[in-house]
């Protein structure tokens, strides 16, 4: 999933930095046109054209990293011959409704610790060997038997027993050149390192829930930040394109880069979300995968389609 995920965000910032790239050459171009009539200096020129080249940079930069994401994608897949194109857009909509405001640190962790698939399979181990050590432990105790036969024991019953016989023998180990003792310390040994393993386990979860527990709530905090800065992006955007519809001095180009920036960042915070939530049922044993989205955003706008 983070794989499938970064190369979306790298699509994703290859139009930002490819739509940064065409505004700053658009500028650049301009006042090469106003330096040739002497309107502004060899000193704007070269201002306009560094800013340029850094644009060019970070749009290779993004075109190099789409390239690389994928590359990293196909190989998580063992599929290193593949070369995948376009990506749809995933359906997010269940991550969006799970929320912790009912759960607390200790409720999810006693849930991941009682439906973790690696626990219970540690678990059915403790008590296979907690039998093995019962066994061993009673290898070495006196054992006492009971046999009974009922039917016609003998052609004479009369000189050999009759139709019936019961037998009472015990059985009292002497000397087992140490095999019982063996056998406890081996069955003693087994279950101390499960014992060890289960709380080891144990406490990595824990751990491993209570930084998932934070982020998700961290999470949550980051939502409205994201958004308000998306409204802002939007907000400027109608402001300088009214600006420059009024041929007052603006700048559209920042205002267009700004609103897909907030794009992205709004993207970035679904994608992590989807993760946080997927490492949780992980740990459950639930299942774990991606829906495809009903219909895959043709514009660009992937927020709207996240909304």
């Amino acid at each position: 999933m983070q794989g499938f995920f970064n190369v979306l965000l790298a699509d994703f910032q290859f139009r930002i930095d490819d739509e940064a790239m065409a505004i700053e050459y658009v500028g650049f171009d301009k006042v090469k046109d106003r330096n040739a009539i002497g309107q502004l200096s060899d000193v704007d020129l070269l201002a306009a054209e560094s800013s340029y080249q850094k644009a060019l940079v970070n749009r290779m930069r993004s075109e190099s990293r789409q390239l690389q994401s994928r590359v990293e994608l196909v190989n998580i897949l063992h599929q290193p011959n593949a070369r995948p194109g376009e990506f749809t857009f995933p359906s997010l909509k269940r991550f969006a409704k799970r929320s912790l405001e009912d759960l607390s640190l200790e409720d999810l962790q006693a849930q991941v610790l009682q439906e973790s698939p690696k626990l219970q399979a540690i678990s059915q181990q403790l008590d296979s060997q907690k039998s093995n050590l019962e066994s061993a432990l009673s290898q070495g105790k006196p054992t006492v038997r009971a046999d009974a036969w009922a039917g016609q024991l003998s052609s004479y019953p009369e000189i050999r027993g009759g139709n019936w016989r019961a037998e009472i023998s015990v059985n009292i180990p002497l000397y087992d050149q140490g095999s019982q003792a063996a056998a406890v310390a081996t069955s003693q040994a087994n279950l101390a390192m499960t014992e060890a393993e289960y709380q080891q386990l144990s406490q990595s979860l824990r751990a491993e829930v209570t930084e998932l527990y934070f982020q998700i709530k961290l999470l949550q905090a980051e939502k409205k930040q994201h958004y308000a800065f998306g409204d802002y992006a939007d907000l400027y955007l109608d402001y300088s394109r009214a600006l420059y519809e009024n041929e007052a001095a603006t700048d559209l180009g920042d205002a267009m880069v700004r609103l897909s920036q907030a794009n992205y960042d709004l993207v970035a915070w679904k994608f992590k979300q989807a993760l946080l939530w997927s490492q949780i049922d992980y740990l459950m044993g639930k299942k774990v995968g991606l829906e495809q989205s009903a219909s895959a955003v043709a514009d660009g706008s992937i927020v709207n389609s996240l909304k």
